[in-house]
């Protein structure tokens, strides 16, 4: 865990404990304790399924699309820093894509931006990744893959701070 100048360590050691609990509720397939560490409003913005609102949406996002489309979850967090309300963090994350062709192995490169409340739960988490040749290899279609990136790159262009890029 890196620490910022004049990132108290209470700070970087809450927010290294929340990306650890975090990995490893989702190595241990368990969608309520990664639910659990974001606040009742909490929003989690995933690449491949969009973003779901509250702890129950998300919740729901785990146990219906994760779980349901892959297993054996491997998350390395790597590289983390945080203020004490944005957190950072890089890392590995792979797992074995569930598909008619059978279990392939997913590598993903990416990194996590966390905005937390001043009780360290999560209240935003979004992510960035340089996965499809993975997905690809694995299997997914090249419509799959093109979905995922057009709505990565609508979500961008919405986003109010986006407009004077245009």
């Amino acid at each position: 865990m890196s620490i910022p100048n004049g990132t108290p360590p209470e700070a970087a050691g809450r927010f290294a404990a929340t990306v650890g609990r975090f990995a490893a509720a989702v190595e241990a397939g368990e969608p309520w304790a990664i639910a659990a560490l974001f606040s009742e409003a909490g929003v989690y913005h995933d690449l491949v399924y969009g973003v779901f609102r509250g702890r129950a949406a998300i919740e729901a996002m785990f146990r219906d699309k994760w779980f349901r489309d892959a297993g054996a979850f491997r998350w390395q967090m790597l590289d983390a820093v945080s203020d004490g309300r944005t957190g950072y963090a890089h890392w590995l994350h792979s797992f074995e894509l569930k598909n008619p062709a059978g279990k392939r192995r997913v590598v993903v490169d990416g990194a996590s931006q966390f905005l937390l409340t001043p009780e360290g739960l999560i209240e935003r988490y979004l992510e960035w990744t340089e996965g499809f040749g993975s997905l690809r290899r694995a299997g997914a279609g090249q419509t799959t893959i093109d979905a995922i990136m057009y709505r990565h790159d609508d979500r961008v262009r919405a986003r109010p701070e986006a407009a004077a890029h245009f």
